[in-house]
């Protein structure tokens, strides 16, 4: 709990209620370093008492030595009792222009995927000391049994522009933006 984490050296905030990076956010092409911290020093940005880990992603530049870069990411299962084939696929086009002002540098990454779960339950409820006929019995006070489904859909989108017009200056920005929308529903009974 005490281990900040961090995207490309700033802090990030996620929509699972906390400062923690979600790993599943960032596709497999675009991971460039994982930055491992054990302990705070002085050039770390501050508030990660146990640490610090930075996942560096790439950038334009990083594929100076060619004009188009393009890489991508297909995977498609089927899971036991959902019946349902889950698909998940990413795509990242990096492109490099020399110009009059300097080199210019374009990435775009964009990822789907769909997980569906579906899982069977039989539960007991917590034992109740009964007397019966002078004797003691555990009886447990009820029995749930059912169906739990579970369906997540995820869009990712990744951009950066890199500018620079001098080999000692360069100018770099990020865009990175993950949705979820997650569907849940339960069908059992109790007795």
């Amino acid at each position: 709990s005490g281990v900040a984490s961090r995207l490309n050296g700033r802090e990030i905030f996620s929509a699972n209620g906390g400062r923690a990076l979600l790993w599943g956010d960032v596709t497999p092409e675009l991971m460039s370093a994982v930055d491992v911290y054990k302990a705070s020093t002085a050039d770390l940005i501050e508030g990660g008492t146990g640490g610090q880990i930075d996942l560096r992603t790439r950038l334009p530049f990083d594929y100076r030595d060619q004009d188009l870069h393009i890489a991508a990411t297909g995977e498609l299962s089927l899971g036991d009792l959902a019946q349902n084939a889950d698909y998940a696929g990413s795509i990242l086009v990096s492109k490099n222009f020399q110009t009059g002002i300097g080199d210019i540098g374009v990435m775009v990454d964009v990822a789907r995927s769909r997980f569906t779960q579906l899982s069977q339950f039989f539960r007991v409820e917590p034992y109740f000391r009964t007397r019966l006929e002078g004797d003691d019995y555990y009886v447990p006070g009820g029995y749930a049994y059912g169906d739990e489904r579970f369906q997540r859909d995820r869009t990712g989108i990744y951009g950066a522009v890199q500018w620079s017009p001098s080999d000692a200056f360069t100018l770099t920005g990020t865009f990175f933006q993950s949705r979820y929308e997650n569907l849940s529903s339960d069908y059992g009974a109790q007795v």
